[in-house]
């Protein structure tokens, strides 16, 4: 037996059905949100079930006996999901639900058996949710097996301990409308509604129950074995709903020290029957666990025909009651503990209350009855009001109907949690501080606010300062002021990023936070955040600007030679002087001579011809060499024949060749007598050249060169003197001859021969006593025809053939044949001096004119010639 502490409050706060849950970890209850209906019937062999149909949320099971059995894997229904249960052919059945679900099973939606006796079983548990709707005939649901034959052969059911320890818990609606309503488990908790309006209604704790029926259908429970396990609760049975029936029971049998509470009811017991007459309300406890009742609690048997009875009893625990009952008799039974009725106690008994204990009893409150007894092995306290036609009490100890009150407050020392302290009577959560003074009189943990800001100086990390409450992370600022409550290494985002100040490298920038290699620009405008030495890459080729000798041009990067073109695009990247390369030649354009040419490069003379290609790259005047001479071929007289280059006469003949090279009529010399072979008579005999007389005998050897006839010496005159008729006859010419004057030619030594040409004409030369004289075309600016020397051979290629002296002509005749009129011009050269016949001017310098031809003939010139 458990002894009653009067200073401590009698009713702890009742849990959440949250707390309730987590605390039972042996079931391992688990609440879910969602269902699918009830899963996996197909995979058990299940007796007398004609079909199960799913029909939308809709779940059929339909019966072809009275008693069914139907197995699942999993039986959870959501908001909209229900379960109906028929029979073929109608009437009353029973169909027992085994639910194989390591889970427990949770009811959110309806379950409907208009004449059925739903039998529901989950070893793991079964909570009806908020919104559970349960309308069936009658309903057990519970957490102990029951075996197949043991419900199908049987008028009553024996349901057994499972290894498993579940949890029964309603918080919606159950309507029994013609059986009762029994949860059955190791523990069971009420928070909604369950009426039984012609039956029972029954909370049932216990490891073996047996159910039955009485004669009207009543349920009766009988408790085997006591419960083992407290599922970590403080109670067997909790009640804070509400039940309504003909009959109430909670029943609850626990080992010694499972439970705190075989008991708890804070919520409203009401009992009555159909015909208005009252009903019975049994609270039965049956172990070490109390039975308490607090002052929200209202236990009502009475109806307006009859009033009922409510029996009360703890056997080995004791009583507590601040309740309000109402009935017709009360009987209260603390068979081995104490039994207290608090100053809210209020009992209202039409006929007999009768209060034993066999510990002390304690009244404060109001009791009135017809008859009301106190029986106690120990003390009684009686410090209440009892309005009683009869008024009995035994005592086995004192018995005492005022109490002491040591500090006068009006509160007696009994219950009077601080007895020497007038300002405090009342400790409700027991912590040591009187309500009065207790900022929080229903936390035990709590009694001082110093900030007032409604959370006890215990758990508030900040109780002088009203705006803060927790410092969930511990770091000193509170979680109303921590931007990161969960983060101990931060508490302020200035800028509100998201990331705290002390690991944002811009805490006053919201677009960055982090400043990855420290160059004061954030990672995200950072388009190198791993690179101190780099931010921007404005043309996104992936080189910082800095780096970037072309920060804005993609394609380029470096300019190795800083000449303002990039690598990329520079055919000379090393070179500032050169940036293209059109030709591809190695060469850029600025130092190539040919930038469009490949096969060049250099221009060195700048006569538009490459190196390559120029055979002589430093004369601009040359670029070809075709006979390979080292002559180039403008200056080459020859340029296809490697052995001559040059034709100072012009004469068609290379100098290398020409024997005569500045004179144009000749350029070979076979005997080599210094005479041409054009105008060498005997080209073939070095001691002949001339044959003035054409008659086959040079004249050399010719004692007449000038007559053909004769070519051996004679002896004749050689006088030059004129006769008279002779000079009477050449004055008479003259006299008559007014256009032209004679110069005779007159060779007495053999040395009239000689040399003449134009200061730009052609050349001419004789040599010896015969006087040759051949003069050059003229075909340079020195103009004039040459002229012809009498008895000159007049075929060059055929020089043996000499011209014959006219024979009617005398050595010496005047006659036209014998004259050669040079006309406007006679071009000269000797070796003194330069003689210049042109425009009727003879000027031979210094020399004297020599002209080849036949002594005793002359040459008329002009008569107005200035002659020397």
């Amino acid at each position: 037996m458990k002894p009653i502490n009067l200073k401590k409050p009698l009713f702890a706060k009742r849990k959440p059905i949250t707390k309730l849950l987590a605390s039972v970890a042996v079931a391992q209850l688990v609440i879910m949100d969602t269902a699918a209906g009830p899963q996996g019937h197909t995979n058990y062999s299940n007796t007398n079930i004609d079909s199960v149909s799913v029909n939308n949320d809709i779940t059929t099971v339909t019966q072809n006996a009275n008693k069914a059995v139907i197995n699942w894997d999993s039986y959870n229904l959501s908001d909209t999901e229900q379960v109906q249960y028929l029979i073929n052919g109608g009437g009353s059945f029973a169909i027992l639900n085994r639910i194989n679900d390591a889970n427990p099973s949770t009811i959110n939606g309806s379950i409907t058996a208009a004449n059925g006796q739903v039998f529901l079983i989950n070893n793991n548990g079964i909570i009806f949710g908020q919104n559970a709707t349960v309308n069936v005939g009658a309903l057990v649901a519970s957490t102990l097996n029951l075996s197949d034959s043991g419900f199908l052969d049987n008028d009553s059911y024996t349901l057994q301990a499972a290894a498993e320890k579940g949890l029964i818990i309603n918080q919606g609606t159950i309507n029994a409308s013609s059986g009762g309503v029994a949860l059955v488990g190791n523990a069971v908790n009420n928070e909604g509604i369950i009426i039984a309006s012609t039956n029972s209604v029954s909370l049932i704790a216990g490891n073996q129950v047996t159910i039955s029926f009485d004669g009207s259908g009543l349920m009766n429970f009988a408790i085997g074995d006591e419960v083992q396990d407290n599922l970590a609760l403080s109670d067997a049975i909790q009640n804070s709903g509400s039940l309504e029936g003909e009959k109430v029971l909670l029943h609850a049998k626990t080992a010694s020290g499972i439970f705190d509470n075989a008991i708890n009811n804070s919520g409203v017991i009401k009992a009555g029957k159909i015909d208005n007459s009252g009903g019975n309300i049994k609270l039965l406890g049956v172990g070490d666990g109390n039975v308490q009742l607090a002052s929200t609690a209202s236990l009502d048997s009475t109806a307006s025909n009859s009033d009922g009875d409510i029996q009360i009893r703890s056997v080995g625990g004791n009583i507590i009651s601040d309740a309000t009952i109402t009935t017709g008799e009360l009987d209260l039974n603390a068979t081995d503990g104490s039994l207290s009725l608090g100053v809210d106690s209020v009992i209202d008994s039409s006929s007999l209350v009768y209060v034993e204990a066999n510990g002390d009893i304690t009244h404060r409150g109001l009791i009135t009855s017809e008859t009301v007894v106190l029986v106690s092995s120990n003390d009684i306290d009686q410090f209440g009001t009892i309005i009683a036609t009869n008024f009995f009490q035994s005592a086995g100890g004192e018995y005492s109907d005022t109490e002491a009150d040591s500090d006068n407050d009006g509160v007696g020392d009994g219950i009077d949690a601080f007895p020497d302290d007038p300002n405090e009577d009342t400790d409700t959560d027991g912590d040591g501080v009187g309500d009065n003074g207790d900022a929080f009189p229903e936390d035990e943990t709590e009694s001082e606010d110093t900030d007032n800001d409604g959370v006890g100086d215990n758990a508030d990390a900040f109780p002088e300062d009203e705006t803060e409450t927790q410092d969930t992370d511990g770091d000193g600022v509170g979680d109303n002021n921590d931007a990161f409550p969960e983060d101990d290494t931060e508490s302020a985002d200035t800028d509100g990023d998201g990331v705290g100040d002390n690991n944002d490298a811009f805490p006053e920038d919201a677009t960055e936070t982090e400043d990855s290699d420290g160059d004061g620009v954030g990672n995200n405008d950072d388009a190198f955040p791993d690179d101190a030495t780099e931010t921007e890459d404005s043309d996104g080729d992936g080189v910082g600007n800095n780096n970037d000798a072309f920060p804005e041009d993609a394609t380029e990067t470096e300019d190795t030679d800083g000449d303002g073109v990039g690598n990329n695009n520079d055919a000379f990247p090393e070179d500032a002087t050169e940036t293209e390369d059109t030709d591809g030649d190695g060469v850029g354009n600025n130092n190539d001579a040919f930038p469009e040419d490949a096969t060049e490069t250099e221009d060195t003379d700048g006569d538009g011809v490459g190196n390559n290609n120029d055979a002589f790259p430093e004369d601009a005047t040359e670029t070809e060499d075709t006979d390979g001479d080292g002559v180039g071929d403008n200056n080459d007289d020859f340029p296809e024949d490697a052995t001559e280059s040059t034709d100072t006469d012009g004469d068609g003949v290379g100098d290398n060749t020409d024997q005569f090279p500045t004179d144009a009529n000749e350029f070979i010399d076979s005997d080599g007598d210094g005479v041409g072979d054009n105008f060498d008579a005997f080209p073939f005999d070095p001691t002949e050249f001339a044959d003035a007389d054409g008659d086959g005998v040079g004249d050399n050897s010719d004692a007449f060169p000038f007559d053909a006839q004769r070519s051996e010496p004679v002896i004749e005159d050689t006088s030059n003197e004129q006769t008279a008729e002779e000079e009477a006859e050449e004055a008479a010419r003259q006299a008559t001859d007014t256009d032209t004057v004679f110069i005779p030619v007159v060779d007495t030594d053999g040395t009239g021969g000689g040399t003449g040409g134009g200061t730009d004409g052609g050349t001419g030369g004789g040599t010896g006593d015969q006087g040759t004289d051949g003069g050059d075309n003229g075909s340079n600016d020195g103009g004039g025809q040459p002229t012809t020397p009498t008895g000159a051979p007049t075929n060059p290629s055929n020089p043996a053939s000499p011209a014959a002296p006219d024979p009617a002509a005398p050595a010496g005749d005047e006659s036209q044949d014998d004259v050669t009129d040079i006309g406007s011009s006679i071009n000269a050269n000797s070796n003194t001096g330069t003689q210049t016949a042109n425009n009727n001017t003879v000027d031979t310098g210094s020399s004297t004119l020599g002209l080849y031809g036949v002594e005793g003939s002359g040459i008329r010139l002009p008569k107005d010639q200035d002659t020397e």
